[in-house]
């Protein structure tokens, strides 16, 4: 059957990453595993701050287990996971099955959005409709000039609105 193991190396022992990864490659041929090519590794911001790191490299790798019976395959991968769990420089790491799924590959480049056809709510364009008549001038609302009101308008106001 063939696996996918998936692991993440925090940023401060990046200098021992190659250490690491023949650590688990020979966690994984000591359980009988047929290691598959290619390995990808990707350095990235964690999405939580595992630990005190907040960035790590993810590392991807797929082997095959030649076990006939399932319940000796599970218990292989089962074993896989008590190793890596002892590690202590891997933060994190999944192992999946791996045979409906997509090869391996580095991951592609994110493109930049084409810039030329993008508008902003500034730069809306008009449409003409060509039946409309052509807008009419509204007449500008009259302009009130403001009073200073004193203290007893302002309370027979009140009195009128209130039928006091």
């Amino acid at each position: 059957m063939r696996y996918e193991i998936c692991y993440l190396v925090g940023e401060s022992k990046e200098m021992e990453l190659e250490e690491i990864k023949k650590r688990v490659a020979e966690a994984l041929v000591f359980e009988k595993a047929e290691l598959l090519d290619p390995e990808i590794s990707e350095k990235r911001k964690l999405a939580y701050r595992i630990g005190r790191e907040i960035r790590g490299t993810f590392v991807a790798r797929r082997f095959n287990v030649s076990r006939e019976d399932i319940e000796a395959s599970q218990k292989t991968i089962a074993n896989i996971g008590k190793k890596l769990n002892l590690d202590q420089d891997i933060l994190r790491f999944l192992v999946i099955k791996a045979d409906n799924l997509p090869p391996l590959k580095e991951r592609e480049a994110v493109r930049e959005p084409q810039k030329e056809f993008a508008r902003t709510k500034y730069q809306r364009t008009r449409r003409e409709i060509p039946s409309a008549k052509p807008a009419e001038k509204r007449p500008e609302p009259e302009k009130q000039e403001k009073t200073v009101s004193t203290g007893e308008e302002i309370d027979k106001k009140i009195e009128e609105i209130l039928n006091i």
